[in-house]
């Protein structure tokens, strides 16, 4: 009789546990079904690709220049730095050259509208007259300062910003009459070159002070 009991005991467990197992299996399966009609996949072409289109943010092209103590952030306008051609053997010109004493600094974002960095060294002297921008006495920029007064880059260097409207500025032989900007950093360093400028003519303030604005003094 006991065994019987027992038996019987051992059957209702079994049949409660299947049951119950049942019970669990279809509550959850209902909570899964509700979940994916609450927040349904998008399986539209590219629907996933579209949730994740988060805009990446483009790489900053910096140009150094460890020789004179400067480096900038190049802009989607103007990225690169160029140098002049040798004409005889076609190689290019380094971004300081030699004068008949001394050197100079040289490199263009662009040639046309003109854009230009330059410098000279202290002791230059070359057969040729001199371009806008091309400063190698450290006091004149000081001077410039008190007239126009400093400005600062991000970096919280200081130069001095000069606008020249109307001027006729003889270039290559052809005289113009437009507007042109110049930036003068002074290197306050004891580097060869005592100060670096950016020129350019027929370019729009805005690109110009894009440039001017990334400059670090190193």
């Amino acid at each position: 009789m006991q065994n019987n009991t027992q038996k019987i005991i051992i059957v209702i467990l079994v049949l409660v546990i299947i049951v119950g197992g049942w019970l669990w299996y279809q509550n959850s399966k209902n909570s899964v079904d509700d979940m994916w009609k609450k927040y349904p996949l998008d399986t539209t072409p590219g629907g996933l690709e579209e949730t994740s289109n988060i805009p990446l943010v483009p790489e900053v092209k910096v140009f150094s220049s460890p020789e004179v103590g400067f480096s900038f952030e190049l802009s989607e306008k103007y990225p690169e730095v160029l140098t002049g051609t040798h004409p005889e053997t076609g190689e290019k010109y380094p971004l300081v050259t030699s004068g008949d004493t001394g050197k100079m600094l040289r490199g263009y974002l662009s040639y046309d509208p003109v854009f230009y960095i330059a410098g000279l060294t202290l002791d230059y002297s070359a057969g040729r007259g001199g371009d806008p921008g091309e400063i190698s006495d450290i006091q004149y920029v000081y001077t410039l300062a008190k007239q126009y007064g400093w400005r600062t880059t991000k970096f919280n260097d200081r130069y001095v910003y000069k606008e020249i409207t109307g001027v006729e500025d003889d270039y290559n032989g052809i005289t113009v009459t437009d507007t042109t900007y110049l930036a003068v950093f002074p290197l306050d360093s004891e580097g060869e070159f005592p100060v670096v400028s950016f020129y350019a003519r027929n370019v729009s303030e805005k690109d110009f002070l894009e440039i001017v604005d990334s400059v670090n003094l190193e």
